[in-house]
Formats: structure tokens, sequence, C-alpha cells
């Protein structure tokens, strides 16, 4: 799927936050969770670490941070 096509799915988010995902799904080629932490610090931190979000591990802090006993 193309970036653009992908980026349909975020079409009426806040411009902060449709930034932010588009930069991660530039990088990753793929889908952000649409619920969920929306932030520069989590997208950030995947992109710096070459993480997708469903990839962090659970002893990593920004996961304790964003999504430790969180529900979503």
């Amino acid at each position: 799927m193309k970036i653009d096509e992908i980026m349909e799915t975020y079409k009426g988010f806040p411009d902060d936050e449709y930034k932010l995902i588009k930069k991660y799904v530039t990088k990753f080629k793929d889908f952000y969770p649409v619920y969920g932490p929306c932030n520069s610090e989590i997208i950030n931190y995947c992109i710096d670490h070459e993480l997708k979000i469903d990839d962090l591990s659970r002893n990593d802090e920004i996961y304790k941070k964003y999504f430790d006993g969180k529900f979503f």
C-alpha cells in the first residue's frame, strides 16, 4: 500500500498529529494505530530506534509510560 493511501485513514486528524503519523508511516510503510497515544515522544522514539509501535518491548520505558495498564 502506498503512503498516500495509508494516510487517507488519518484524514481529519489535527494537523500536528497528522504530521507525526505521516513521519511514522513514511518510515515504516505501515499504519500507525488509530487509537492510542499520538505524540512526538513516542513516534520519534519508534523512528529513532527503528521499532514499530507494536514491536516495543514491555520492558521499554516508553512502553511502560504510554501502554502499561492502559486500554485504548
